[in-house]
């Protein structure tokens, strides 16, 4: 196949598609505006990281109804329904700001702080259902051959957002507290406006070789529901039936702690060695900026090279100089230069990983695949800013490095020490 017949933006749906998920990372992007309001309307940092915990914990949760209903149910209903949900607590959220009833600094009214708590609940929550469902819906989209450059464009694309949108989500609360919750409504309208121009059946379909709208299962009532959920397990199984996708799936946590880890510590050692907030933005972009400068290796290494091969130097390499960041001066600048070395690679191992994933798993199970992943490595995302904060606070910052620096290593060990992995694009 061609250079050019491996780009998936000659695809009109695909460009829809990128777009409308584009719109989707827009408004995530913002997400700093949801722990600003939480304190400003609980008047407690405390108080606004409990609420960002149970939502954090309500979001696993809605990655698992996403992977399970986007496997049973019509995918653009779904992202649809999910993303008109979403569109109505943004509004509301605006609108509580603008008349003024949640504005006031830890003097807002009970009833308003529940009712915001659970709106920016509930807007997470729908963002994470969404992930596997769009996720899923490329596979009738794109082909297995042209997902590692999807994935980099991807990457790049997140990567951008993720430096530029904490300091818009903090100017735009500045400016007017609605104004983020203003800005992530229009997000959801394009969004909404882009997956309605998506002109593929986005499925699914049940079994291999039928039209998806021949396909679709039909859930009547509360059993049909729970069967529906519980079907989730399928996934796994499937994971389990491929010793080199279990095997895989078993190290995400390990390796995703260390990289997870490893970012929590360098903004809360930063910012408890009294460097402002600039600084530690300036210093955590690295690891953004090594994602954009990898995502345009993706094509030429994956083009080049076998996909296991480049999971596994791909994640030692990411290791080794996430480790040495525990071992340097604790200069800034020597930070962001070590953060950007650590995601250069991260770009082409995706991409060749889920690009493999994407090829050997079935339309049937895409979405519940895809989740199954999302949940393991949610673990890890969870539990990292947890142990990265109480050793910098105890003064552990050594024993955090070995700690998560050897359970990384082991999962790349691990990887390597597998055929099956080694073997995988061969």
């Amino acid at each position: 196949m061609s250079k050019k017949n491996l780009n998936p933006f000659r695809r009109g749906d695909y460009r829809w598609w990128f777009l409308a998920e584009t719109a989707l990372e827009c408004s995530a992007s913002l997400g700093l505006a949801i722990t600003l309001i939480l304190v400003q309307v609980t008047g407690s940092v405390s108080a606004a990281g409990l609420i960002g915990g149970i939502s954090s914990a309500v979001a696993l949760l809605a990655t698992f109804l996403g992977g399970a209903l986007g496997d049973a149910l019509p995918r653009r209903r779904l992202l649809l329904t999910t993303g008109s949900f979403s569109l109505a607590c943004n509004l509301l959220l605006t609108i509580l700001l603008v008349m003024g009833i949640a504005g006031v600094t830890g003097g807002a009214a009970p009833w308003s702080v529940i009712v915001v708590a659970l709106l920016c609940v509930v807007v997470e929550a729908s963002a994470a259902f969404r992930d596997p469902v769009l996720d899923a819906s490329l596979k009738q989209i794109i082909t297995p051959e042209e997902f590692p450059r999807a994935m980099s464009a991807a990457q790049a694309r997140s990567s951008t957002l993720s430096m530029a949108g904490a300091p818009a989500a903090g100017w735009l609360f500045a400016v007017a507290s609605f104004v983020p919750f203003a800005v992530r409504s229009v997000c959801d309208v394009v969004s909404l406006v882009l997956v309605r121009a998506i002109r593929a059946d986005i499925g699914p379909r049940l079994h291999e070789g039928e039209e998806p709208r021949q396909s679709r299962r039909k859930i009547a009532g509360l059993t049909g529901l729970w069967r529906a959920i519980t079907s989730f397990s399928e996934g796994w199984h499937h994971l389990r039936s491929r010793p080199e996708l279990f095997r895989l799936l078993l190290c995400a946590p390990l390796v995703n702690l260390t990289v997870f880890g490893t970012m929590s510590w360098v903004v809360y050692r930063l910012t408890t060695d009294g460097h402002g907030s600039a600084v530690v933005g300036f210093a955590s972009a690295g690891f953004a900026i090594g994602g954009v400068v990898g995502a345009a290796l993706t094509p030429v290494l994956t083009d080049r090279f076998p996909a296991g091969w480049l999971v596994i130097v791909g994640l030692g390499f990411s290791m080794l100089v996430l480790c040495a960041m525990y071992a340097v001066p604790r200069e800034p600048w020597v930070l962001m230069v070590l953060a950007g070395f650590s995601m250069l690679l991260s770009p082409a191992l995706n991409g060749a990983l889920f690009g493999y994933v994407f090829e050997v798993t079935g339309e049937a199970l895409q979405s519940r695949v895809m989740a199954t992943f999302a949940l393991l490595g949610g673990l890890s995302t969870a539990l990292a800013p947890v142990l990265a904060s109480q050793a910098v606070m105890r003064g552990a910052d050594a024993a955090l490095g070995i700690g998560v620096g050897a359970l990384g290593i082991a999962g790349v060990v691990w990887l390597a020490s597998s055929s099956q992995v080694r073997g995988i694009g061969h």
